[in-house]
């Protein structure tokens, strides 16, 4: 088996990945420069006009994201400026997580390129955007809190949760099964501190929850299920994910994702998380409410 814990060598510095880099951030500050801003957008621009602990169907991150790019410049590139550089961002960090496996940076540009789910995100700013940037943030300081157990990165992985669940509710299902791949954190003491500091962080939400007689959990929960369940709402459901996995290499992404030999606590993390989100929205009751895993 490949040494690929933290105190392995280091692999050599790829320069094609910083100019792969360079070039999709520059692709995507052009794309959302240029074109107009699609209705979901202009729905949250309105919820950074009036910044709160929570709405009516979303948690605040993403108001945060227009607010703060929108207060610097006030045009279409201002709302996603901050989608642009959180995913630039959300892809260096996965190459960081995934060149300890001694993943080669070409293959890496063209997986990366072919998936089409990137390409949406890579500018237009909806929950998800945030959700995918604190996603992997979540899981690059998770990959060093297995190695190390140590005080800076329960804090670390503390407040990445918080913000985790702040961009949208299903970063739940993140932290889920990450616990469910490794039970084991349940003997760490720092494990605790984590729960404890993200809870006090998510806090206001929880409270603001409490004060607008939970808005989102009904809405979420009954408001937003369609009138009869469908069958195609099952049998499409898979066609989508490969789809949004990227019409080219989705099937790809999915047979190496689910036939690689686990290597280590973090691919099983990776293994697990899949899998289990997967399965999570195929059961057909969640087919009724939700028509892709990105709603």
């Amino acid at each position: 088996m490949q040494d690929t814990s933290l105190n392995s060598a280091p692999v050599k510095y790829n320069k094609p990945i910083i100019y792969f880099l360079l070039l999709w951030a520059l692709l995507n500050a052009v794309q959302a420069f240029t074109l107009e801003i699609h209705a979901d957008e202009a729905y949250y621009w309105v919820y950074s006009r009036f910044l709160d602990w929570g709405y009516y169907d979303h948690p605040p991150m993403v108001a945060v994201f227009i607010k703060a790019g929108y207060s610097l410049i006030h045009n279409e590139f201002g709302v996603r400026l901050f989608t642009v550089m959180s995913t630039t961002a959300s892809l260096y960090l996965m190459w960081l997580m995934l060149k300890r496996y001694r993943v080669d940076a070409i293959n890496f540009i063209l997986v990366v390129s072919g998936i089409f789910v990137f390409h949406i995100y890579g500018f237009t700013t909806t929950p998800d955007a945030p959700l995918l940037f604190f996603t992997v943030l979540f899981l690059y300081f998770y990959q060093q809190y297995i190695e190390e157990d140590s005080l800076k990165l329960a804090i670390i992985l503390g407040v990445v949760i918080a913000c985790l669940l702040y961009s949208k509710y299903h970063g739940i299902l993140l932290v889920a099964f990450t616990l469910v791949s490794n039970i084991k954190l349940l003997k760490r003491g720092s494990f605790y501190g984590i729960v404890l500091l993200a809870l006090a962080l998510y806090a206001p939400h929880i409270l603001w929850q409490v004060n607008h007689d939970y808005p989102s959990i009904s809405y979420h929960l009954s408001e937003r299920s369609a009138d009869d369940y469908q069958l195609d709402n099952t049998y499409l459901y898979p066609l989508g994910q490969l789809i949004m996995a990227g019409p080219l290499i989705g099937w790809f992404l999915f047979y190496k994702g689910f036939t690689t030999k686990i290597q280590d606590v973090f691919t099983r993390t990776l293994l697990v998380n899949s899998a289990g989100i997967l399965a999570f929205f195929f059961s057909p009751p969640l087919k009724v409410k939700y028509s892709s895993i990105g709603h």
